[in-house]
């Protein structure tokens, strides 16, 4: 198949040539929500395509050696690929992940000194409600006549798993905000770290 590019390359340089400025001038790039999923499409040129595959391989790779080391400390010598935890599919996505968060960190820093930001917007009762659970606690269940009452959403009103975002905030940054009734902003506190020292 290679040779056969290779020689429709060569044959019809013009054609090859148009389907190449097709593809660069058809780029796109777009997560897309479909209730508790996100998708990540993007397509492009193919010479942009071996980039984004050889970096995404590097990452891959880290995610391997971690796991490896992790749970060799656990198994010695008796260590085989058949222990480690995750399946090949979790660990592409977990390296995708590491690779935006990796980013993220260095985002906009030549221009204002910070990374990318996320904001999430959680309630007070939520939020001691999950890191009591997460911290091994067994708080009593949420009443679901207090829904209204409850946030945990993006700036822009996109709905996330208040477990995962408190866990993340383990290793992030919150602040206090105060809201009025109207929605409208009354205190905002500095960021600071979850748990310090």
């Amino acid at each position: 198949a290679i040779m056969l590019r290779h020689w429709e390359e060569l044959a019809d340089h013009d054609g090859a040539r148009s389907k190449y400025d097709q593809a660069i001038s058809a780029r796109d790039a777009a997560v897309r929500f479909v209730g508790e999923k996100a998708y990540l499409d993007a397509h492009g040129p193919a010479h942009d395509g071996v980039l984004f595959e050889q970096v995404l391989n590097h990452f891959i790779d880290i995610e391997w050696k971690t796991e490896w080391d992790m749970l060799a400390a656990v198994h010695g010598d008796r260590m085989h690929p058949s222990l480690m935890e995750r399946t090949p599919a979790q660990r592409r996505f977990d390296a995708l992940q590491r690779l935006f968060a990796t980013a993220g960190e260095h985002a906009g820093s030549t221009a204002d000194g910070r990374g990318a930001l996320v904001n999430i917007l959680i309630d007070q009762r939520t939020w001691e409600h999950e890191l009591e659970q997460l911290l091994g606690g067994t708080p009593d269940p949420i009443d679901p006549s207090h829904a209204p009452d409850r946030r945990c959403q993006t700036a822009d009103g996109r709905v996330v798993d208040p477990r995962a975002v408190v866990a993340a905030a383990m290793v992030g940054q919150v602040r206090r905000l105060v809201i009025g009734a109207d929605s409208v902003p009354l205190d905002m506190g500095r960021k600071q770290r979850v748990f310090r020292g």
